[in-house]
Formats: structure tokens, C-alpha cells, sequence
């Protein structure tokens, strides 16, 4: 809670906020994405879609959410569950579910304190909102080794392997869950490319990603 001065007003007047971001803003955001909103009321929220366009949307309902209240200490946290479109909508509820209370009791690695105002990712990588700029920037980074086409990115086997990103992925596995050391095997991979027409400061962001024992920088590679 973000109130100093606490009362039975202030707290419907807080409770009437969020029911108007949540019923109205959130479907101006939804326009924006192939989704479908389940169900929006109170504080809560439930889509479904593809899960590109889920993750871009809650970046976005995060952002628009921090805008909104103005209040660093009202906070929002949430919970992506991936799974085949077959799957069970209830389902899907239950796993969305899982991952947010993931995102909520996450804490920090220094002092033990329940952090909440997370996102929780493919139903089990969870970290702060403060570190979407650092994932964006290394999607950014990544996309430009990649070549659009009419349905998807590939490889530009020009430049990177084509099993790159498979093998990027292994390691950071590895090291998120077992701490292992990976710099000899990142070594080889960074070994691998074969720079040519990219951007110098572009190739060595991609050795930084690469070659570091930064376990929150593994993570965001990983998700990345």
C-alpha cells in the first residue's frame, strides 16, 4: 500500500481506480494485441492469446499501470503460462495462477524481503519489472543477427551458426540451474561466429552476453 493517510474513503476511492484501469484501460491496451480478455475486475486480470502478444501486453499494462496510479508503492505483479492451444482454459488458469504467486513472493537475494512487483515467464523464470529494459535490450541486440522472413526470423548463417541460439540456451540453462561453470563452452561458441558485416559495438555486446558470470544476466539471456 502507497497511503499514508488511511481511511474507509481513501480506500474506496483506491478500490474504484483500479476497477476503472482494469474494466476500461486495459481493453484500449487489449486493442492493441491479438487477446482476449477472460476476465478484468477489481485488481485482477486474465488473457489468453498467443504468448508473444500476452508478453507484449502485460509490458505494456505494466507501463500504462505505473503511469496511472503515479505511486511507485502501488505495484502490480503477474504470472505468463505457455502450453499447446488445446490446452484446457482452466488449466491455463491454474498455471497463470502458479506463476503469479511465483512473481509475488519473490525476494531479494540480499536481504530475504518479499519484493512482489515481478513478472513471472514461461511459467517459472520470475524477475523484477526494473529488469524489462535489460531483456528487451538483448531481444534487440539478438534480433539484429537475425533475417525476417514471411513468417518468422532465421538465422543469418552468414554471421552465426545455426544452431547459436539452441547452444546459447543450453548454457544458460546450465548455468541458472546449477550454477555451473560455462565460460570454456562459451568460449567455444563465441569461437563459432564469424563476424563480418555486423556493427563492432554489436559484436562485442553479443561476447558480453556471452562470456560473464552475472547470474541475473544469465537469466535475462535465458528469457531472452
Amino acid at each position: 500500500s502507497g497511503m499514508e493517510n488511511r481511511s474507509i474513503s481513501r480506500f474506496a476511492t483506491l478500490s474504484r481506480s483500479m476497477n476503472s484501469f482494469f474494466l476500461w484501460y486495459v481493453n484500449r491496451i487489449a486493442e492493441e494485441h491479438k487477446i482476449y480478455i477472460t476476465y478484468s475486475g477489481g485488481d485482477d486480470l486474465f488473457i489468453v492469446g498467443h504468448w508473444l502478444d500476452v508478453t507484449e501486453a502485460s509490458f505494456d499494462i505494466q507501463k500504462y499501470f505505473n503511469n496511472y496510479t503515479g505511486n511507485p508503492y502501488i505495484t502490480i505483479s503477474g504470472g505468463l503460462a505457455v502450453n499447446h492451444h488445446k490446452y484446457p482454459i482452466y488449466q491455463y488458469a491454474k498455471a497463470a495462477e502458479n506463476a503469479e504467486k511465483m512473481a509475488k513472493q519473490l525476494r531479494d537475494n540480499n536481504d530475504g524481503k518479499t519484493i512482489k512487483n515481478a513478472i513471472t515467464l514461461f511459467d517459472k523464470r520470475t524477475f523484477q519489472w526494473n529488469k524489462t529494459t535489460g531483456l528487451l535490450n538483448k531481444v534487440s541486440l539478438f534480433s539484429k543477427f537475425l533475417i525476417p522472413q514471411k513468417d518468422h526470423l532465421a538465422i543469418d548463417e552468414q554471421v552465426l551458426p545455426k544452431t547459436f541460439f539452441y547452444r546459447l540456451l543450453a548454457l544458460a540453462r546450465r548455468f541458472n540451474e546449477a550454477g555451473a561453470l560455462v565460460l570454456p563452452k562459451a568460449a567455444y561458441l563465441i569461437s563459432r561466429i564469424h563476424f563480418g558485416k555486423n556493427n563492432i559495438k554489436d559484436q562485442l555486446r553479443v561476447k558480453e552476453v556471452i562470456m560473464n558470470v552475472n547470474k541475473d544476466e544469465w537469466q535475462l539471456t535465458e528469457i531472452a
